[in-house]
């Protein structure tokens, strides 16, 4: 009987330094995480910088060009869609929503 009591024990003392190991282990993925929102924070407001940027190069060189495309890349867009029209190329309508009273 004291040699199961002493085995239980010895078991015992073996899961608390596991369970001590894996409380270590839960805190270490937390400070992991608790650091990586700051930095997804930052590499997402460099990355949008960067974007604005080029974007406003684009614009800028546009106008240079004379291309009509002055204002944004929207209007852009809009203006080769009436070139497009105008010399005879015909773009997809876009789909207009039927509505009907249910009876």
């Amino acid at each position: 009987m004291y040699d199961v009591l002493t085995e239980v024990q010895g078991c015992r003392g073996e899961l608390d330094s596991h369970i001590h190991s894996l409380e270590k282990h839960v805190e270490e993925f937390r400070e992991g995480f608790r650091s990586l929102m700051p930095l997804l924070s930052s590499t997402l407001s460099t990355q949008n910088s960067s974007i604005r940027h080029l974007l406003r190069e684009r614009e800028g060189k546009a106008e240079a060009a004379g291309d009509g495309c002055n204002k944004s890349f929207a209007s852009c867009i809009e203006k080769k869609k009436e070139q497009r029209v105008s010399i005879g190329v015909k773009l997809k309508q876009p789909l207009v929503k039927r509505t009907a009273a249910v009876k």
